[in-house]
């Protein structure tokens, strides 16, 4: 019943294809490591917890004042998080300034301020509960900004409760006027150490300690490096805190960029390498049957096997990565060799059951063990061979099923209509 199977497979093949626009690429180069690796879980904690990636944009300066003055342009772009250079310690002038301003108004309040010269235990209590409320509120609602981030050690080996509760069983018992003396001397020495670095004098290049130099100054180059609060490995074909950093400064590296680099090439000379791989293909056949319908025919595992990989592969809600791409020239060398061979047997048949007979047992064994080959991969631990071994498996058993049943099923179509066509003649 070839029209039965051939209207079957065509009905197949279009739900297949009405899954082709859920097709999707996932440029994450993370998601192809294993899901345990200390690494990977470590770079997914750095995001979570500090709120910047861990691939940061990395650019060289030739100069104290260059480098000062791609501070300025880049210290307000959206999405920076944390700069790591010598303009952290030795900021431009005009910054400088302006944090002197704030430093002498600070440094006014400070030699304004006065130690309260008593104490009450109800005053202590007060600010004791106002204390805790702040704790419990910490505790609870953790601080994205890494600014403001506090360590583990706090929350967990700190029992602050406990400490405030002794604190408070010793204001009990305790002489007021002893607790007064105490908080004069350390509100004193406290005072003098803020005054004593309150300075306003403005930093300069000789100011800056040798180890600090040594970290960001090599060879007469300054480096700067710049944390993004976006995961950048999600996506490296659209980071805005890259694009925007780039338009400053288009000469930038570090990992995002090598990466964003690398899949804009991927991506290109993937779609690149499958035109190739086809238009070599139709070269070949045209070569070998030096007819065009058996060239068509010949294609049909190709094309309809192509669809029906992609589309198992949107309909499991999987997306293809980086290596599925140019793993895809593979599978179609593959895939075309079933038709050759099965059109090849029936020309010379004349009968599709022979050419089946004859040719289908050796195509359905190379065909498993090929799949089992690649198949083995699904088991791998790393999740790159995980996708080669599935799109592959998908792939190579859709040629084969495509090859036994739709093409077969054109071949006798076309069979009966030239037979019936020569007998009326």
């Amino acid at each position: 019943y070839p029209w039965y199977i051939l209207s079957t497979s065509l009905i197949l093949f279009g739900f297949l294809a009405t899954q082709l626009p859920k097709l999707s690429v996932d440029y994450n180069i993370m998601n192809l490591e294993m899901d345990d690796t200390d690494s990977v879980v470590f770079h997914e904690e750095i995001i979570n917890r500090f709120g910047f990636s861990d691939g940061p944009l990395i650019y060289i300066s030739s100069s104290v004042e260059e480098d000062q003055q791609r501070y300025l342009a880049i210290k307000d772009v959206p999405g920076l998080v944390l700069m790591d250079g010598l303009s952290m310690y030795l900021p431009p002038i005009s910054v400088q300034k302006k944090r002197a301003k704030i430093i002498k108004d600070n440094k006014k309040i400070l030699n304004d301020l006065k130690p309260v010269s008593s104490v009450s235990t109800k005053e202590l209590f007060s600010q004791i509960d106002v204390f805790l409320k702040y704790l419990s509120t910490v505790s609870t609602h953790r601080p994205r900004d890494p600014r403001d981030w506090v360590p583990d050690f706090i929350y967990k080996e700190m029992d602050f409760s406990n400490i405030v509760r002794k604190a408070a069983a010793f204001i009990l018992v305790a002489d007021m006027d002893e607790i007064g003396e105490f908080q004069e001397g350390f509100f004193t020495s406290v005072k003098d150490q803020l005054l004593s670095l309150s300075k306003t004098s403005h930093i300069i290049l000789s100011d800056i300690p040798a180890d600090i130099m040594d970290r960001y100054k090599k060879n007469g180059k300054f480096i700067t490096k710049l944390y993004g609060n976006e995961n950048s490995y999600a996506n490296p074909l659209v980071s805005p805190f890259q694009d925007k950093t780039k338009e400053i400064i288009p000469n930038i590296t570090g990992s995002i960029p090598v990466i964003s680099t690398l899949m804009k090439e991927v991506a290109g000379e993937g779609k690149k390498s499958l035109t190739y791989c086809f238009l070599a293909i139709l070269l070949i056949l045209f070569f070998f049957f030096r007819n065009v319908a058996d060239v068509l025919i010949s294609l049909i595992p190709l094309v309809f096997g192509m669809i029906s990989t992609v589309g198992i592969i949107c309909l499991l809600g999987l997306k293809l990565n980086v290596l599925m791409i140019i793993f895809l020239p593979l599978i179609m060398g593959i895939g075309i060799d079933n038709g050759i061979h099965i059109l090849h047997r029936f020309k010379d048949r004349r009968n599709i059951i022979d050419a089946i007979s004859a040719i289908g047992p050796a195509l359905g064994m190379t065909t498993f063990t090929t799949v089992i080959g690649f198949g083995s991969l699904v088991f791998s631990r790393w999740n790159g061979f995980v996708g080669l071994g599935l799109i592959s498996s998908i792939g190579i058993i859709s040629f084969l099923v495509i090859s036994l049943t739709s093409m077969p099923s054109v071949l006798v179509i076309i069979r009966r209509y030239q037979v019936r066509h020569q007998t009326e003649n």
